[in-house]
């Protein structure tokens, strides 16, 4: 299969958070993931007999001030997926030049009993010769409790881009670049997120969920509900809630602007939404 377009990529086994998802990938805080903007980009797709797959992705990008097409803003991927029907296991192994930089990863998914394990791992080397270590490990599983149907998901983040409390006025500027590329959205290295989805009857479900810097014990917190107005038409609401301390990330911080010299105050806002979907 092949492809050329606006289209959008998810690679990896985050659930909340994203190691190998390099290009466009959800904010771990979005409450809308029904739908992904992409990217202009070829796209192609190898199936084998064996059941296993090569991607291949070649994203282009423009020198903000020649407006030519670059090498270095571009993105060359492939990933390569391996299923192993007798144990359950799959295993992804992904290579890309994304920038400047050179990315190595391996993704692993195993079932454990009536869970699934995954994990993600991804190796940085960038063109100054700076190399990054990114991880993470999640496990789910759904069950019945009483006549209902419950689904519960944990993962742990490791971002060897983020940096300790002390440093969220001046974070480093290979965090920044991500920022600015919308590839991170998470100061800090450590973080843990849960979610918990409980069916309350035929037509509603509702789920928290939320997610916790382990640095500073700052947070994020969302509850939510889906209702089946009808066969087409869902009602989606709920609030997202930002738990902290001043001077956490999600309690709210100082950032020096370098341009300027000044500090920008920034704090995580409170949302409350509802929405409505209609499928056709």
């Amino acid at each position: 299969m092949l492809s050329l377009g606006r289209q959008a990529l998810s690679w990896g086994n985050g659930l909340l958070f994203q190691v190998l998802d390099v290009v466009n990938p959800f904010s771990p805080a979005d409450v809308i993931k029904a739908y992904k903007s992409g990217d202009d980009m070829l796209y192609a797709q190898q199936l084998f007999s064996s059941g296993n797959d090569l991607q291949l992705a070649v994203v282009p990008r423009r020198d903000v001030e020649t407006g030519n097409i670059v090498d270095d803003e571009s993105t060359y991927a492939m990933k390569y997926k391996a299923v192993f029907y007798e144990s359950g296991r799959s295993l992804d192994v992904f290579a890309a030049k994304h920038y400047q930089d050179t990315l190595v990863g391996l993704g692993l998914s195993q079932p454990v009993e009536e869970a699934l394990i995954r994990s993600d791992v991804l190796f940085t080397a960038e063109e100054g010769g700076d190399e990054y270590l990114s991880f993470l490990m999640n496990a789910d599983r759904s069950m019945m409790l009483g006549s209902r149907s419950l689904y519960l998901m944990m993962e742990y983040f490791y971002n060897d881009f983020g940096v300790t409390e002390e440093r969220y006025a001046t974070p480093s500027e290979a965090l920044l670049e991500r920022f600015q590329r919308t590839e991170l959205f998470t100061l800090g290295r450590h973080y843990l997120g849960a979610r918990a989805e409980l069916e309350v009857s035929a037509l509603t479900r509702c789920s928290l969920s939320g997610f916790l810097n382990l640095g500073d014990s700052s947070g994020l917190l969302q509850p939510g509900c889906t209702y089946e107005w009808s066969q087409d038409i869902q009602m989606v609401y709920g609030a997202s809630v930002p738990l902290g301390a001043p001077h956490t990330e999600f309690g709210g911080y100082s950032i020096l602007v370098p341009e300027t010299g000044q500090s920008l105050q920034v704090e995580a806002p409170s949302v409350l939404y509802v929405r409505l979907e209609y499928y056709f």
